[in-house]
């Protein structure tokens, strides 16, 4: 690891895995900054739009590889 990351990294705050949501958080907390203050139907909600973020971002990936996939080929055949 290059020595500008290291520094970087070790600057960093520690961060855990919460259990509840699964999202990473400060490892000084108490609780998590995500699920901490939400009943069961609140992380119902978060969890159902962390899911819908995720699939857009897949959706988004695979964009991305067909538009670089057209312009290798346009490159290629000009």
């Amino acid at each position: 690891m290059p020595l500008g990351r290291a520094v970087w990294h070790s600057m960093q705050p520690k961060r855990k895995k919460c259990d509840r949501c699964n999202l990473y958080s400060r490892e000084n907390l108490d609780k998590c900054r995500w699920c901490g203050d939400l009943d069961e139907q609140g992380l119902a909600l978060l969890r159902e739009r962390i899911e819908h973020q995720h699939q857009s971002n897949k959706s988004l990936g695979r964009l991305f590889i067909v538009l670089a996939v057209i312009t290798a080929l346009l490159i290629v055949l000009m």
